[in-house]
């Protein structure tokens, strides 16, 4: 497990620096500039604006002075609104953070559940349904399942508005962000019951005792399993 986190970060600060390098190059080879409008500047005021955000120097340069900044947690300032980059990101993380929270554990719940369900239920209709609906989620975009999610609960059955500040404003958002993990979650739950025979042998045990029972061998599967060494 250990191993495993560590090469994960590993791995993830090495994306995050690969993405960061050709983005950055990438956006400064697209012709035009930051300060380009409608209303032409004159070179003079193009000159000292350049040179105000440090885009009159090589390419090399920026970049580095770039993620010097970002390691002493400075990631410039907004060429729009004249803005401290970081003052934008503190005021919607909290916002991206509770959203990512509450889908991630919606995922985990629901994906360990349903799958503990459709192994229970093997080649019964609820097993059925539910490998219908996971296929099914699995197979469309994320952003083809939030418009059709707006479509029905929005405009079709009007139970939850567009646009709206109340409590439930956040439901469409998180079962968007939630459903394809929560598929994939489902899926690996129950690809792990094949080595797990004990609780369906057990046919006198009450069906919910029987779920917990599974879910907490389903649980041990995973920690003792090598999925953590990919």
């Amino acid at each position: 497990m250990g191993k495993y986190i560590v090469k994960r970060v590993i791995l993830a600060i090495f994306t995050i620096f690969i993405i960061s390098l050709i983005t950055f190059f990438a956006m400064n080879a697209i012709p035009g500039g930051p300060f380009n409008s409608e209303k032409a500047k004159s070179p003079a005021v193009m000159k000292e604006l350049e040179a105000r955000y440090g885009l009159d120097q090589p390419l090399i340069v920026q970049y580095k002075n770039y993620m010097a900044g970002v390691l002493h947690g400075d990631f410039g300032v907004s060429l729009k609104t004249d803005r401290p980059i970081s003052d934008i990101i503190g005021e919607s993380f909290p916002i991206s953070a509770k959203l990512g929270l509450l889908a991630a554990l919606t995922a985990i719940v629901f994906g360990v559940v349903l799958g503990s369900i459709a192994a229970l239920m093997r080649n019964r209709w609820p097993d059925r349904v539910i490998v219908f609906f996971v296929t099914l989620i699995t197979s469309m975009p994320s952003f083809v399942i939030a418009t059709l999610l707006l479509y029905f609960f929005c405009i079709k059955l009007g139970v939850v508005q567009a646009f709206s500040s109340g409590s439930n404003m956040i439901l469409l958002p998180v079962l968007s962000l939630s459903l394809s993990p929560m598929a994939y979650i489902t899926r690996l739950t129950k690809m792990h019951s094949d080595r797990i025979t004990s609780v369906r042998q057990r046919p006198r045990v009450y069906i919910s005792t029987r779920l917990y029972l599974y879910m907490r061998f389903v649980m041990r599967s995973f920690r003792s399993s090598h999925m953590w060494d990919l």
